[in-house]
């Protein structure tokens, strides 16, 4: 298990890397992209946990319908 801050988001490789659990979603797509993006490196696949806030119910639903990302 690594734990680390957004720092660790790009340019960092790491193999086989199956989930990534986020506690606090970023605001900003690119960035929650590049965390989640952590997992599915060259022909790889993962999954991502998210734990999401009841104020934060708002930007699930701004994920899905201006960027494609279904958070379920």
């Amino acid at each position: 298990m690594l734990v680390c801050t957004d720092v660790a988001s790009r340019g960092l490789d790491f193999k086989h890397v199956n989930w990534i659990v986020q506690y606090d979603l970023s605001s900003v797509l690119k960035e929650y992209v590049n965390r989640v993006g952590r997992t599915a490196r060259i022909s790889s696949s993962g999954q991502s946990l998210c734990f999401v806030m009841p104020n934060e119910i708002d930007y699930v639903a701004y994920m899905a319908e201006k960027h494609e990302i279904e958070l379920t």
